[in-house]
């Protein structure tokens, strides 16, 4: 019968011990000297979590997670940190800004970035945070790049109705590639309007599913994870 029950609750117990999110030890090695570690930590955080990971998000607290949110912002806005550690801050804050606020302001410093690989990084990230700030500099891009697949990739990404004319004007040019990213960049930005009065409608169930999650519950969940995760150590040494 243990035979039996020991992978389910070794999966029970990994799924609980892997959703405490950010660590204490993450937010450490943010800071660390060592370039290895301190990339590895940037790798940690913006990771995207598995399914049925996933299911568990909603339960545990982001405090640390926007912490270390903060701590890359500080980091890669200080412009001391190595070309290397810059790109993987960029592309980290570029996948939680899907889900969660970045510091976009100081992506956008990097829109007048020399470096042609640290600006378009930027440009990705700002289209992930789907931020409507860095539209007027990425439509000054747009006109600028021999390559703007990114910028036209990203204004598609956010939304950008501001945008429409300049890819429309693309949409006749003798590059193919060009051609393509525009017409996808414009149905995006076409479905996105057409989704925004459904949107208004259900605004009030939005806000009410978005509601934070009650300290009483947060605390039972943490309990809940402590006794897991002991019965996963018993499990193991025994």
């Amino acid at each position: 019968m243990k035979v039996r029950l020991f992978p389910v609750g070794l999966f029970i117990a990994l799924m609980v011990s892997g959703c405490g999110g950010v660590t204490d030890q993450d937010l450490r090695d943010l800071q660390s000297p060592n370039a290895i570690i301190k990339k590895e930590a940037i790798a940690r955080i913006s990771a995207k979590r598995p399914f049925p990971l996933s299911l568990w998000d909603g339960l545990v607290s982001q405090e640390s997670r926007e912490k270390a949110v903060r701590v890359m912002g500080n980091l890669l806005g200080s412009r001391k940190e190595s070309r290397e550690i810059q790109i993987a801050l960029i592309k980290a804050l570029g996948q939680l800004g899907r889900t969660m606020p970045v510091p976009v302001d100081v992506l956008r410093g990097f829109l007048k970035e020399k470096d042609t690989q640290l600006r378009m990084l930027a440009v990705e990230a700002l289209g992930k945070a789907k931020d409507k700030g860095a539209v007027p500099v990425l439509l000054t891009l747009l006109e600028q790049e021999k390559e703007p697949y990114p910028i036209i990739w990203a204004l598609g990404e956010i939304g950008a109705t501001q945008a429409v004319p300049n890819l429309n004007r693309l949409l006749g040019s003798d590059e193919k590639y060009i051609r393509f990213n525009a017409y996808k960049a414009l149905a995006k930005i076409g479905k996105n309007q057409g989704q925004a009065g459904s949107e208004n409608k259900t605004l009030h169930s939005h806000t009410t599913s978005s509601r934070p999650t009650p300290p009483w519950l947060k605390t039972a969940f943490e309990q809940y994870q402590r006794v897991m995760a002991a019965l996963f150590r018993k499990m193991a040494d025994s």
